[in-house]
């Protein structure tokens, strides 16, 4: 799907985080502040989930955020010419859910992470056993499901111990998620402190969202809901040097795909991928 490729007081503390990341009945088959080591100072706003029109946009934007934040992690790895123990993907998927999960209970934040979480979920379903490459760059869909889980709730365990345990994870591997969270968050947060700025850099990266073609009408706005992808991209400025700026694109392709392209210097999201995110959502409904 997206790659390196060129082309209440009663309530319990844990409820009262996780009765937010309810999808419109569909669980996972769920503010940078400024003591935050990797803070933003312009993070995405902590609006009332209320104000969000529909779970559905939430979903898409959750889902295109983890993908948006996870090829920027490729480009800060070329870009920074960062060391990568193990598979660069997997290195990705945790900067995504680094940049995505919020040091103190977030409704918005929460179910834009949950809803990352959930669509991987989906598309492991959607997926054929035969048809998974096994030898592939990527985890597993489901085992990327479970790594966003297992992020999730080694950020905040009273918070998401009961959404983890819903989800099928047992509790010995509950226990051991807050050190694999602490070990990703400071290895990337040890990485990128030699490149910290002091000021943002407002030309660093840039977002652009061009004219989607006439069968993709719509999707530009969609990926324009609440400026959140605008919030994310301002977040990131002040946190690194950049050697170079960095285009982000958000335009129509032949497929539903997400990529870094180092020689362009740019990073390209298709709004096919968002009509895809759209489709999986339904698909799972109708499971």
């Amino acid at each position: 799907m997206f790659g390196r490729c060129p082309n209440a007081a009663s309530v319990s503390p844990g409820w009262r985080r996780w009765r937010w990341l309810l999808f419109g009945g569909l669980l996972a088959i769920g503010g940078f502040s400024a003591a935050d080591p990797v803070a933003a100072e312009d993070a995405p706003p902590s609006e009332p989930v209320a104000a969000l029109a529909d779970d559905d946009a939430l979903f898409v934007l959750g889902n295109t955020l983890f993908v948006l934040y996870h090829e920027i992690g490729h480009a800060l790895i070329d870009e920074l010419d960062l060391p990568v123990l193990g598979r660069e993907e997997d290195a990705a998927d945790g900067f995504a859910a680094m940049m995505m999960i919020a040091e103190q209970p977030d409704p918005l934040r929460d179910r834009l992470m949950i809803a990352a979480a959930d669509g991987w979920a989906l598309v492991a379903r959607a997926s054929i056993d035969g048809e998974v490459p096994l030898w592939g760059e990527h985890a597993l869909n489901r085992q990327r499901f479970f790594g966003a889980i297992c992020m999730l709730v080694g950020s905040d365990p009273p918070g998401f111990a009961d959404y983890a345990m819903a989800a099928g994870m047992p509790a010995e591997r509950i226990e051991t998620c807050p050190d694999d969270y602490r070990r990703m968050k400071a290895g990337w947060v040890r990485l990128l402190a030699p490149h910290r700025v002091a000021n943002s850099q407002p030309d660093a990266l840039q977002v652009t969202f061009e004219p989607p073609a006439a069968e993709d009408a719509g999707l530009d706005q969609l990926a324009q809901s609440h400026a959140i992808i605008e919030h994310a991209v301002a977040a990131l400025r002040p946190l690194v040097d950049l050697p170079r700026d960095l285009q982000i694109s958000f335009r129509s392709c032949p497929n539903a795909a997400a990529y870094w392209h180092r020689e362009a210097a740019r990073i390209v999201v298709c709004y096919q991928l968002l009509a895809e995110f759209e489709n999986l959502l339904l698909a799972g409904r109708r499971l």
